[in-house]
């Protein structure tokens, strides 16, 4: 019988207790430092399929890439509810050919003006502003 009362008490503890296990959140921007992000789409013009530019969310504020031409470095902050700032975004100064040249300036355009990200079901990664502008990474 007491073996009976302790056995629902701590069932009656761990229910309690769940709740709040559950309200733990993950830390504002923890789903972007999975792995390195391929751009799939910018809105407004294609991208080169052979100098894809890339994204890379390091814990905790550091951001590299390549824009398709040049690597880059910046930082990144995040406020949790989708919020995103890119700051400090420099690439390095190599020449490319106009094509990229064009593509590098485009994307990094894009980046500056970046205040939002969703992660989508698909496992996509979206970002946009709020102009509208939108890249989307695999």
């Amino acid at each position: 019988m007491k073996l009976r009362s302790y056995m629902l008490m701590g069932l009656g503890l761990a229910l309690l207790a769940a709740p709040a296990v559950q309200a733990q959140q993950t830390p504002p921007g923890r789903d972007l430092t999975r792995h390195e992000w391929r751009l799939d789409s910018m809105t407004g013009g294609s991208t080169s399929l052979r100098a894809r530019p890339t994204l890379s969310f390091r814990a905790p504020d550091r951001l590299s890439g390549f824009t398709g031409c040049n690597r880059l470095s910046g930082s990144w902050s995040s406020s949790g509810g989708g919020q995103l700032s890119l700051n400090r975004m420099s690439p390095a100064r190599h020449f490319c050919s106009h094509s990229l040249m064009i593509q590098e300036t485009r994307f990094l355009g894009a980046l500056q003006t970046v205040n939002a990200y969703a992660v989508r079901p698909d496992g996509r990664l979206e970002l946009t502003n709020g102009g509208g502008q939108k890249l989307v990474f695999h």
